[in-house]
C-alpha cells in the first residue's frame, strides 16, 4: 500500500514537472515568435511625424531634411485608402450617404495633419476632395507637392462570388514611376455614354523644382459588372513653356469636359524650341 503511494506521488510529481516544462516551453517559444515578428506598420500618426521631418516643399526654402520622401507619402495614401474603405463598410447601413461617410474619415485624417503639420503652410498639409459619380467614388488627396486619385466602389464579384462590399478599384498609375511632383491636380466629371458608367478626367500639373512645366490627361471609366475593372480612355500627355505670355504666340485652347465631345488643349515640345 505504501509502495503504491509513492509511486502515485512519484507519478503526480512527475506529471506537474513535466507540466511546468512544457509551459516554460511554450513561454520561450512564444517570446521567440514575438521576437522574430517584424515590426509592425507605423500609424497615420507617426508616419506623419515622420514625414515633419521634411521640408513642405521640396523646392522650397532649405529648411527641414532633403531626401526622398516618396515610400512615406505612399504609405501614407494608403493608409488612408484604407481608412476610408474602413469607413464606407462600417457605416453602409447607415443613413448617410456614401460621400459623407468618406468625408468624415477624411477630415479626421486632415485635422491629424494640420496637428502634426502644423509647422508647415496650411496648403502643404493633406487635403482631399471627392467627386461623387455615383456608384463610384474619386477621392483626389494633395500633401506637400504630390496628389494622387483613389477610385471607391463596389464590384458585383469578388474572387468569383457576389460582393457587397467597398473596395478601391483603381489609382493613378504614374503616380510613383516617375520622379516628379504633382503640384495641381484637378478631377471633371465626363458624360458616361451610352454605357452609363461613371467617367471622369484626371488633369495633372507637374514637374521638377525647374525648368518647364508639363500636364497630362488621365481619362478613366469604371464598370462594376464582374470585378469591377477601372479602364484608361484618355491618356495624353503635354508641355507647357516656363511663360505662356510669348508676344504673338497666344495660348491655344480652352479645357471642356461637358457633353460628349471634350476639348483638352496642350503643347509639346518642337525643334523650335
Amino acid at each position: 500500500m505504501v509502495g503504491d503511494q509513492g509511486m502515485t506521488l512519484r507519478s503526480i510529481s512527475a506529471a506537474l514537472l513535466a507540466s511546468v516544462l512544457f509551459v516554460i516551453s511554450a513561454v520561450e517559444r512564444g517570446v521567440y515568435a514575438q521576437d522574430q515578428q517584424p515590426d509592425s506598420p507605423p500609424d497615420f500618426r507617426q508616419l506623419l511625424q515622420k514625414l515633419a521631418a521634411y521640408k513642405p516643399d521640396p523646392c522650397g526654402p532649405p529648411y527641414g531634411e532633403d531626401g526622398d520622401s516618396t515610400d512615406v507619402e505612399s504609405r501614407l495614401f494608403q493608409q488612408a485608402e484604407d481608412v476610408v474603405t474602413q469607413e464606407l463598410n462600417a457605416t453602409a447601413a447607415s443613413s448617410g450617404s456614401p460621400r459623407d461617410n468618406a468625408a468624415k474619415a477624411l477630415e479626421k485624417l486632415e485635422r491629424m495633419s494640420a496637428e502634426v503639420n502644423a509647422a508647415w503652410p496650411e496648403e502643404n498639409r493633406l487635403h482631399f476632395q471627392i467627386l461623387d459619380l455615383s456608384p463610384a467614388l474619386i477621392v483626389k488627396m494633395t500633401l506637400r507637392r504630390h496628389g494622387d486619385f483613389f477610385v471607391f466602389g463596389i464590384p458585383e464579384e469578388d474572387s468569383g462570388k457576389p460582393n457587397r462590399l467597398w473596395k478601391q478599384v483603381g489609382s493613378d498609375d504614374e503616380y510613383f514611376k516617375q520622379d516628379l511632383f504633382h503640384p495641381q491636380l484637378d478631377l471633371y466629371p465626363l458624360h458616361r455614354g451610352p454605357s452609363g458608367n461613371a467617367r471622369f478626367l484626371a488633369k495633372f500639373i507637374h514637374g521638377g523644382c525647374a525648368g518647364s512645366i508639363g500636364l497630362s490627361y488621365d481619362a478613366r471609366e469604371w464598370n462594376p459588372n464582374d470585378t469591377g475593372g477601372l479602364e484608361q480612355i484618355i491618356e495624353q500627355p503635354g508641355a507647357w513653356g516656363l511663360d505662356d505670355k510669348v508676344p504673338g504666340f497666344p495660348q491655344i485652347g480652352k479645357l471642356r469636359t461637358e457633353g460628349s465631345l471634350i476639348t483638352l488643349p496642350y503643347c509639346w515640345f518642337s525643334a523650335i524650341d
